[in-house]
This record gives C-alpha cells, structure tokens and sequence, in this order.
C-alpha cells in the first residue's frame, strides 16, 4: 500500500505545505513586471505633467494649467492605488482615499504657490554712476532673489546713443547689447526725444540668488573729452552750489549732496528706465526718492534765493561738451550736451554754410574745439 507523502507533525497533526507550480510562478512574476511598468510610465506622466503646468504657468495661462494640474491628480491616484494594492492587504480602499486626498492637497498648495511667485517682479536692477561721477560711463546689476531661474532679462536705455558705446561683463553671463530698430534723431531745433527706448542690455539667464554686473562707456575720444569738459563744468556748479547753500536759508530744501547728485544723474549719458523679464517689468533704481524730490524744487529754491543768477553768472562761460550720437541708417549726428544749471553759462561754436543766412541748428553743423576751457568771452 502506498504511503502518503510525508509533512510536519505537531501534537499528532500532519500538516503539508502547498506545492507551487512552474506556471503559477511565471503568472506572478509577469503581474509584477506589468504593474511595475505601468507605474512607472504614469509616474513619468506626471513628471510631463508638472513640467506643463509649470511651463503654462510661466506664460500667465491659468485656465490650461490648472487642467493639467487635474489630471496630475488623476494620475497620482492612479500610482498611489497600483502601489497599495500591490503592498498591502488591509484598508486599501481607506489608504487610497487618504492618499487621493493628500495629494489633492498638496496639488492645491503647489498652485498657490506657483501663483505667487509668479505675480512678483522677480528681477530688478539698479545702477550707480562711477566714484568720479563721469557722465559717460555708467554701473548696473541685475539681482534675481528669488530661488527660481529668470530667463531673458532686458535693461532698456533711454534718450540719444552715444557713438561707440561698449558694454563690459563676465563673458560667461552672454551680456549683450541689442540697438533698438528705430534710434531717436534729433529735431531741427536740436532737440532730442528723451522718453524713445535706444538700446538694451540683455541677458539670457539669470541664476537664482545671483548677481549679474556690466559697465557701458563710450569708446569715442571727442565724447571722452566733452565728458573731461563737462566734469570741469560740475566744479564751477559746486562752487557755485557751495556759496548758495552757504547764504541762502530754504525751507524744506534738500541737502547739497542730494541736490548735486540728482543733477550729475540727470545729465548722466546712459539713462536706464526698466528692466523686463518672463515675470513681468519694474522701474531701475538709479535716482532715489530724495534725489527726484530734490530736482523738483529746483525753481522753488531759485525763488527763496533772488541772487541764485548772480551767483552763477559769477563761474563765467564755458565751451559746450560736444559728443557724437548714433542715429538711423548707421549715421552720426553731433550735438552739445548742456549741463544742468549751467546751460545759461555754456556755448558753442557753429559753421555757418556759405549761403546761408538764416537756418535750423541742424543746417549749421558743431565744431568741435581742439581745446575745451572755461575762459570768459
């Protein structure tokens, strides 16, 4: 008679241990592979997807975004239920509601977030004039604060463009200087519309929490001389500034460092007005709230003091800085750059045209002199 195959015996029972067949393993194994599969491609869906929600967000869609961000939901579900039901016996509807719920939550928190970075002004910039206060050169950053990158930042530059304008920065950063289409020209009275964008400096990319400087000059001599000029000009006006301050009492006025800086920033050659980038735009901090407020009491202190004329006309005339500007077409215009409270006390030399007895100032070209002083005439 046959016997039985034989099991574990305990207190008299005989217990056997179940028999796994060859297919029964391969069925299992190919269950495996294909969830592991299938969890993996919806995991990278929803990777795709946060990418898209975030791209869409960076061009201000709100609506498609937050669509995607629905169906990253569904998606999460769907990896959070595969998982469970291939890792737990118990609660699995429970732990898929509470996971479905988690994620919702944070799904919410993470548009919430999105939203308010992305209504902020992330890059700024400000710019500061060199420690000898030279009008033809000029010191900026870009400051990006925020842990996000910022792609495509541009600082605008407004009012004529000096000739040979060059602009330096780490080599690395890509900083480049982009002229605008159409270049302002001056009108025949020689006037030059400053609120007409010139050029910018455009950067690629700015890394988070990072600081990107450069410096914009001009390479021409005759602009790098009237700029020696003009600095000449600033010492008379703070010899002037000087003994006003020193006898005049004005109510409300502004110290005369601030005042003096206002006007070295006014007759600055680079203007910056905006820096603009994915996120939005916001003005440069170049001229501080005391400086603006200064420049605008300028004729209301002119009137505390009746001899402000008098002092001035006391520094005598001088020769007007004359600097070469781009214009269109690749053509050069020359004109005189007056300085602030001193434009009354400063000249220049024309060419008068044979046959010409009246004419526009563009029709009686600059000369520039050989030799810039002050001398009185």
């Amino acid at each position: 008679m046959a016997e039985l195959p034989s099991g574990n015996e305990t207190n008299g029972i005989t217990s056997y241990q179940p028999v796994v067949m060859p297919n029964d393993e391969r069925q299992r194994q190919a269950r495996n592979l294909f969830f592991t599969l299938l969890g993996s491609n919806f995991f990278g869906f929803f990777l795709g997807s946060l990418y898209e929600f975030l791209s869409l967000r960076g061009v201000v869609n709100i609506a498609a975004s937050r669509i995607v961000l629905f169906l990253m939901w569904i998606l999460g579900t769907l990896i959070a239920a595969i998982f469970l039901s291939r890792n737990t016996t118990k609660r699995k509807r429970l732990y898929s509601i509470v996971s479905s719920l988690v994620l919702a939550a944070l799904l919410v928190l993470l548009d919430h977030v999105v939203a308010a970075i992305s209504t902020l002004p992330i890059a700024s910039a400000e710019c500061s004039l060199p420690a000898n206060s030279s009008p033809c050169q000029i010191s900026c950053s870009i400051n990006n604060s925020y842990p996000i990158v910022v792609r495509d930042v541009s600082v605008g530059f407004v009012g004529p463009l000096p000739s040979e304008t060059r602009v330096y920065a780490d080599p690395d950063r890509r900083v480049r200087l982009e002229k605008s289409q159409t270049l302002p020209e001056p009108d025949p009275e020689g006037k030059v519309a400053q609120e007409v964008t010139s050029f910018t400096i455009d950067v690629p990319i700015v890394p988070p929490h990072q600081r990107i400087q450069f410096s914009i000059w001009t390479a021409n001599e005759d602009n790098k001389r009237a700029c020696s000029q003009t600095l000449g000009i600033d010492h008379k006006r703070h010899v002037a500034l000087t003994e006003i301050y020193s006898r005049a009492t004005f109510t409300g006025a502004p110290r005369l460092e601030t005042f003096e800086s206002a006007l070295l920033k006014h007759a600055a050659l680079y203007q910056p007005r905006d820096v603009s980038c994915e996120s939005g735009r916001r003005s440069v901090e170049f001229e501080t709230a005391e400086e603006h407020s200064a420049s605008e009491q300028i004729m209301q202190m002119q009137a505390q003091f009746p001899e402000w004329k008098k002092v001035m006309d006391k520094q005598g005339e001088c020769l007007a800085p004359i600097m070469h500007f781009e214009i269109n077409g690749g053509n050069i215009s020359t004109m005189a750059v007056m300085v602030p409270q001193m434009a009354q006390h400063a000249f220049a030399i024309r060419k008068i045209p044979k046959g010409v007895k009246r004419g526009t100032l563009l029709e009686m070209p600059l000369i520039i002199p050989k030799k810039y002083d002050c001398t009185s005439y």
